[in-house]
C-alpha cells in the first residue's frame, strides 16, 4: 500500500500530469482501458467485428459527436451542483419542430436550425428560472421539463416522424456541417465543431467571470451569496447553456 501511494504521488508531481490534472489523466486512461477491452470483447460477440478498424472509429466520431454538445452543456449544470435530465428529450423537441415546420410549413432552412437552438435555449430558461428562482430541486424540474419535451414534441407533430433533407437533396446542405465526403471518405467535420465548441465552453467555464461564478455556487452556494453575487442569476445562465448546446 506504500509503495502503490508513493507511486501514485510521483505521477501526481509529474509536470504534465499536474499541469492536464491528474483526475481527467485518470479519466483518460480508464476511456482507453474501456476501448481496449470492448476490442478485445467484440470479435467473440460478434464474428468478424472489427471495433478498432478504421471505418468504426470514423463512425464513432461521426454519430456520437452530438452526445459532446450534451456532455458540455450539462457540464454548466453540474459544476453548481445540479443536475439536468431533460437534455435528451429538448434535443429530439427541437429537432421535431423545426423540422416539422421545414418539410410540412416549408420555412427556411436557416430558419428552422435557428428555432431549433431557441427551442433548446427556452427550456433551458424554463428550467433555470424554476431551479434557481423558484428553488425547486433540478432533479424533479429536469424530469418535469423531459416530460414537457417529450409531451410537445409528439403533439406538434402529431406523433409523426419527421425527415430532415440528405446531404444530396435539396436544403440537405447543412448535413455538411457534420460529415464532409471527400471521394469515399467522410470526414467528421462534427467533431471538429465540438472540439471548438470545448474549447469555447472550457475558456467559459475557467477564465470569465461567469465560469467562476457558476463554479463557485457548485463548490459553496451559501458563501458565494453571502459575498455579494447574485447566485439566482449565474445558476440560471448555467441552465441557458444548457439548454441552448441542447439545441
Amino acid at each position: 500500500g506504500g509503495t502503490g501511494g508513493k507511486k501514485v504521488e510521483k505521477i501526481k508531481q509529474n509536470a504534465i500530469v499536474k499541469k492536464i490534472g491528474f483526475n481527467r489523466v485518470v479519466l483518460m486512461c480508464v476511456l482507453i482501458l474501456l476501448y481496449l477491452l470492448f476490442a478485445l470483447i467484440a470479435p467473440m460477440v460478434k464474428e468478424n467485428a472489427n471495433f478498432v478498424s478504421f471505418a468504426r472509429i470514423l463512425s464513432l466520431l461521426k454519430y456520437a459527436y452530438f452526445m459532446g454538445f450534451l456532455s458540455l452543456g450539462v457540464t454548466f449544470v453540474i459544476a453548481t451542483g445540479g443536475i439536468d435530465f431533460s437534455i435528451g428529450p429538448v434535443m429530439f423537441c427541437g429537432a421535431l419542430i423545426s423540422g416539422y415546420l421545414l418539410t410540412s410549413k416549408g420555412w427556411p432552412l436557416i430558419l428552422c436550425l435557428v428555432l431549433c437552438i431557441l427551442v433548446g435555449t427556452a427550456f433551458g430558461v424554463l428550467n433555470g428560472v424554476l431551479v434557481s428562482y423558484a428553488g425547486l430541486p433540478s432533479f424533479i424540474t429536469s424530469m418535469a421539463s423531459m416530460m414537457l419535451a417529450k409531451g410537445i414534441g409528439s403533439v406538434f407533430t402529431k406523433t409523426q416522424s419527421v425527415n430532415w433533407p440528405q446531404a444530396d437533396e435539396p436544403g440537405g446542405w447543412f448535413r455538411n456541417l457534420i460529415g464532409v465526403k471527400i471521394g469515399a471518405t467522410e470526414i467528421p467535420t462534427g467533431l471538429v465543431l465540438l472540439l471548438l465548441a470545448s474549447v469555447i465552453c472550457a475558456v467559459i467555464l475557467n477564465k470569465t467571470m461567469a465560469g467562476r461564478y457558476i463554479l463557485c455556487i457548485g463548490s459553496n452556494r451559501e458563501a458565494v451569496r453571502l459575498s455579494g453575487v447574485n447566485t439566482k442569476r449565474w445558476e440560471t445562465l448555467a441552465y441557458i447553456i444548457c439548454g441552448t448546446l441542447a439545441g
